[in-house]
């Protein structure tokens, strides 16, 4: 058995070059996420260089990948970091990459001796952003006509040419399928800092040839991350036609969690409800709040980031067109949160005048009894403080001023504020 082990593996070295070129193959792969290979223009996107071996080890490897720059741009051709770590642990003995106008060329040796080579079922040796800039049909091809580089893979003991399979981008306005987040800007009341918001999640759909090509989607799941340093989540509902189904969604599942929430959604266990998302389409609105204390004092505008996330717990984020999970080209929601000083005012200026007199009450009883003009703020009205502007207000301004009876709830008499939503405007004697 022994002799019969090594005859054949002699047999197998001595027709390697063979037997190897038929079973390695480079391959351009998405590494983008995409399910679907119709890309937005002028948005990096990321492709990378899969090599497929089958019981080969592969030292070495030279080939050019080609486009057409009229309309894509190639950028950042890195090597992978298990290609970093393929001599040993150390980047390959030798190793030139090349970019040119209409693609690049990558060359390597993984070492000349003493390492294992390459041996994997599928191995990224490069990724490379592109760019679409025009629209149009892409094709990202294997190539060796750039420079001297042929297609070529070393084996320990011979040089193949590996098949090449190429691949075709379709630059469009829009990727196939985009989930966005609202951008939204978030009064912080001094100096609490604390406040409430919301993020609005849409789904839309591109496809390459409305109104035919939209999808009859029966279910989506959306993973929505946040910062938990200054925001945390506290639901997410269904708006839109979602809320609209008869019934609402079958199944509407939220979980919470310290960096973000996810929801699943079902329209119909029984396939009865379908949606189509025309171009974006609102679907859920996620609630926030703000951490407390994060804000305290805040004098300048901050930002923070909600985005969507490809796992977040045992979620991720993609639409269901009816024939498997698609995922999604994702937008971020930017949200700009803008501290607001609270609105002073002076309890009993009723009028805005800047004194508290004998035209306050007036303009109360005017306002309560025969059609005057509101207050600039109901709270300056409440001379009493007891939450509601009523006739016991003009009587305790009266009892004030003619009197002797106690002066108005504070602040008064200086400008001032109890709660920050006492007053939508200042009054225009205070700073």
């Amino acid at each position: 058995m022994r002799t019969f082990l090594i005859a054949l593996t002699a047999l197998l070295v001595t027709l390697g070059s063979f037997d190897a070129a038929t079973a390695q193959t480079l391959r351009l792969t998405n590494q983008s996420g995409l399910s679907d290979s119709q890309f937005p223009l002028n948005t990096p996107f990321t492709l990378g260089v899969r090599l497929e071996s089958s019981a080969v080890s592969i030292f070495g490897w030279r080939f050019g990948v080609e486009i057409d720059p009229s309309l894509v741009s190639i950028a950042n051709v890195l090597p992978t970091p298990a290609v970093e770590t393929s001599n040993n642990g150390s980047p390959p003995e030798f190793q030139l990459i090349e970019l040119y106008p209409n693609g690049f060329t990558a060359e390597a040796i993984v070492c000349q001796a003493g390492c294992p080579g390459i041996l994997a079922p599928s191995f990224v040796l490069y990724t490379f952003d592109f760019t679409g800039h025009s629209l149009g049909s892409a094709t990202f091809s294997f190539t060796n006509t750039l420079g001297t580089v042929p297609i070529e893979l070393d084996t320990q003991t011979a040089t193949i040419v590996p098949a090449a399979v190429s691949r075709v981008a379709q630059i469009a306005e829009h990727a196939r399928w985009e989930f966005r987040l609202t951008d939204e800007t978030v009064g912080i009341p001094q100096p609490t800092g604390e406040a409430l918001f919301s993020v609005v999640g849409s789904i839309g759909e591109f496809p390459e040839t409305p109104p035919l090509g939209y999808s009859n989607t029966p279910a989506f799941s959306m993973a929505i991350r946040h910062d938990p340093a200054v925001i945390s989540g506290l639901g997410v509902a269904p708006i839109g036609a979602l809320a609209a189904l008869p019934g609402g969604p079958d199944f509407f599942g939220v979980e919470l969690h310290p960096d973000g929430m996810t929801v699943g959604v079902v329209y119909s266990f029984a396939g009865l409800d379908h949606l189509q998302f025309v171009g974006d389409t609102p679907v859920v609105r996620a609630e926030y709040a703000t951490v407390p204390g994060a804000f305290v004092n805040a004098t300048a505008a901050s930002a923070t980031t909600v985005e969507y996330s490809s796992m977040l717990g045992t979620s991720i984020t993609f639409v269901n067109p009816g024939d498997g999970a698609s995922i999604p080209f994702e937008f971020p929601g930017t949200i700009t949160f803008v501290p607001v000083p609270p609105a002073l005012y002076v309890r009993g200026d009723a009028n805005d005048d800047a004194v508290v007199d004998l035209g306050d009450p007036i303009a109360i009883l005017a306002y309560l009894f025969s059609g005057g003009d509101a207050p600039f703020c109901l709270t300056a009205a409440d001379a009493n403080g007891d939450g509601a502007v009523d006739l016991g207000d003009p009587i305790r301004l009266l009892t004030f001023l003619f009197e002797s009876g106690a002066p108005p709830e504070a602040p008064y008499p200086d400008c001032g504020y109890v709660a920050f939503e006492d007053c939508t405007v200042a009054a225009s004697s205070c700073p």
